[in-house]
């Protein structure tokens, strides 16, 4: 719900109306108020008008940085994304070929004999399964701490 405060920035009362809290308006009010005051302070040739132009031209510069981190860390999520839903159909794949192995295994022995043996498994694949899975399972961690600092 929209609120109208009454602020005070370098001695300029201004009124504004925001859906903030009174709390958090208070916080940037105190904040630009004090480094304009610094500003002013340090180069006694700086008039307020100077400092806040000075102050909001650093702002703008901080949030385009911002906004360009923010663009690559979306990117990148979206490549681990991409990278996690391969590994997990390479995942499904690998159970499957595995569960394949395991119904062979517990066949007759005349059945087994007629299985092709171009589907039998080199141990070195075998052995990709649980490196593909610790993979998987790090590409999940990082794709959620993204997630989570993107909030």
């Amino acid at each position: 719900m929209k609120e109208k405060f009454q602020i005070e920035i370098a001695d300029v009362p201004l009124s504004i109306i925001s859906d903030e809290k009174e709390e958090y308006i208070n916080a940037l009010v105190t904040k630009l108020d004090g480094e304009i005051r610094d500003l002013t302070v340090r180069s006694k040739r700086c008039s307020k008008m100077d400092a806040a132009l000075l102050i909001a031209l650093d702002y703008c510069s901080e949030k385009q940085k911002a906004d360009k981190r923010i663009r690559n860390l979306e990117a990148q999520v979206s490549l681990y994304d991409a990278n996690l839903r391969r590994l997990r159909e390479e995942n499904a794949a690998l159970e499957a070929r595995l569960a394949g192995k395991s119904d062979e295994e517990s066949a007759p022995a005349e059945v087994k004999a007629e299985a092709p043996a171009a589907e039998e498994k080199p141990a070195e694949k075998q052995a990709e399964r649980p490196a593909t899975l610790g993979k998987m399972r790090q590409l999940e961690m990082m794709l959620q701490g993204m997630k989570d600092d993107k909030n």
